[in-house]
């Protein structure tokens, strides 16, 4: 059975984008996804020419995480620290 996922909220200085396991065996466990090139996402709401540095979210990586939550994954049980 696949496991519930949600993309948490962008907060703060960024440092990846979080996937939380939010049930079965892996509940509890945050991914990171971190690749800083190309435009902002959505969800950021500045444009490229707005960037301070390389902490933020880029839309390749919003779309990665996006897809990953639909994806079935089969077992947590060899994941180790996730974070």
């Amino acid at each position: 059975m696949k496991p519930k996922m949600r993309i948490l909220p962008l907060k703060g200085k960024y440092y990846g984008t979080q996937i939380e396991v939010i049930d079965g065996p892996c509940a509890g466990m945050v991914f990171r996804l971190w690749h800083s090139t190309g435009n902002p996402s959505e969800r950021e709401g500045i444009s490229a020419e707005e960037l301070e540095d390389e902490h933020y979210e880029s839309q390749e990586t919003y779309e990665l995480a996006k897809q990953i939550i639909g994806e079935t994954i089969d077992s947590c049980s060899h994941a180790g620290n996730a974070e």
